[in-house]
């Protein structure tokens, strides 16, 4: 319930998260529910879902009032006052071992002095688990309507959001042996769809980035005690673009990943997973090549006393043709995070972090077209600061406060790196039914 105080770290590198390869045992990323003392605090101020027809339901909504000396987040940019309204609706059935979910969250930023930063993202999504004696199937589809900014790593640099839109539809099974092994094939398709940004420059029309990703996963896991196991996982994926631009080789691609880690998720001061490996992308045309790098994703959870929680996460791997640079790149991305419990009701919450993009030079021939990547690299260091005072199980109050530090290698300047920074403080008033 409670807001993390590390929210925009990490949001540029959107292809791999820690969970893509490490399904999420016991609590998620930066929650204080993974410390004991603070879990029961949070159970006391939990809203109660509503309960209907064998459903039950939380509603949530956030009305946050603050400023931000730089709302397009390129260099200049122009700063403005900010206006942020959220709210979702999450949805699970009580049926016992089968269940059914379904949520919905909508989320509405709107800038007074530059309106042409207002934007709205939304998504939807539904999912439902089976289970087949000690194996269970899971299905998921999501609608997302998001938009990209220029501190995005690989996003166009423009003074406005780039709209985009995915659909995705995901099948996994886990299926458990008699023995210490579970075997966990997946599979997921995922439609991309982006909008045109508003400029007269034809070079801003955004339609050739539309593809279809498909990705395949097999994991398996080998569990030496309750809360201790190995991993090993295979992961192929295919990049088909459905939009080709005239006189540019195609920009299909394959790619294929393999690793091995370790999940310990026992109840004790320290948690941790964390997996390394080989990622490579292979371009159908041999125009572009390949591209190969070090897979390594991890997590880590440090509870040092019943009232301080620390938690750490890193990535390093390849980011596919997602972007403005046609081969791909590769991307490093880390953050840490205090929460501290102050009183029973009042929470600090400290974090910072890093994520650094490395981009191929594109070939000669692509001088001039809208998939020529310019720069070499990019850079960004974060740091926030929050509080939250939780007054009821409906009602809670933060501030905040968000340092940006954002650099280019020649995008936008003609050399060298070109930094800027992003300063913004909110005051929010959260509610729960």
């Amino acid at each position: 319930m409670v807001a993390t105080g590390l929210g925009c770290v990490g949001q540029g590198a959107r292809a791999q998260v820690v969970d893509t390869y490490l399904p999420a045992q016991g609590m998620g990323y930066g929650s204080a529910e993974s410390e004991a003392a603070q879990q029961r605090v949070l159970q006391d101020y939990d809203a109660i879902p509503i309960r209907m027809y064998g459903f039950d339901t939380v509603f949530v909504g956030d009305q946050a009032f603050g400023y931000s000396n730089n709302v397009d987040h390129i260099s200049g940019g122009r700063g403005s006052a900010l206006i942020g309204t959220t709210g979702s609706v999450h949805s699970r059935s009580d049926w016992g071992r089968h269940a059914v979910w379904l949520g919905a969250s909508v989320d509405n930023q709107v800038y007074p002095s530059r309106t042409v930063q207002n934007r709205t993202n939304w998504s939807v999504n539904l999912g439902g688990t089976y289970q087949f004696g000690h194996d269970q199937l899971d299905a998921i589809y999501s609608h997302q309507k998001m938009t990209q900014m220029p501190t995005d790593l690989g996003a166009v640099q423009v003074d406005q959001p780039v709209p985009y839109s995915i659909d995705s539809l995901g099948l996994s099974y886990t299926a458990t042996t008699h023995g210490r092994l579970t075997f966990v094939p997946k599979a997921q398709i995922s439609q991309y769809s982006f909008a045109n940004v508003n400029q007269a420059n034809p070079i801003f029309s955004q339609t050739y980035r539309n593809r279809v990703r498909l990705t395949q996963e097999m994991a398996t896991r080998y569990d030496f005690a309750a809360g201790n196991a190995a991993l090993v996982v295979f992961q192929g994926n295919e990049t088909r673009y459905t939009t080709q631009l005239a006189g540019v080789p195609g920009r299909d691609s394959n790619g294929f990943s393999v690793a091995a880690g370790y999940d310990l998720q026992y109840s004790g001061p320290i948690q941790f997973r964390f997996i390394v490996g080989y990622q490579e992308r292979l371009y159908r045309s041999s125009f572009y090549g390949r591209i190969t790098a070090p897979l390594f994703e991890a997590r880590a959870v440090w509870t040092p006393t019943h009232l301080t929680t620390v938690t750490f996460s890193g990535v390093h791997g390849i980011e596919d043709s997602a972007y403005e640079n046609v081969v791909g790149f590769t991307y490093t991305t880390a953050s840490v995070n205090i929460r501290h419990q102050y009183q029973r009701n009042i929470f600090f919450d400290v974090g910072g972090g890093l994520q650094f993009g490395n981009y191929p030079s594109t070939p000669r021939i692509l001088t001039g077209t809208p998939v020529a990547q310019i720069g070499s690299s990019q850079q960004s260091y974060i740091f926030n600061a929050d509080a939250s005072w939780l007054l009821n199980r409906h009602v809670w109050l933060s501030i905040g406060y968000g340092f940006q530090s954002q650099g280019y290698d020649g995008v936008g300047a003609t050399a060298g790196m070109t930094h800027y920074a992003i300063h913004s403080g909110n005051l929010g008033l959260h509610f729960t039914l």
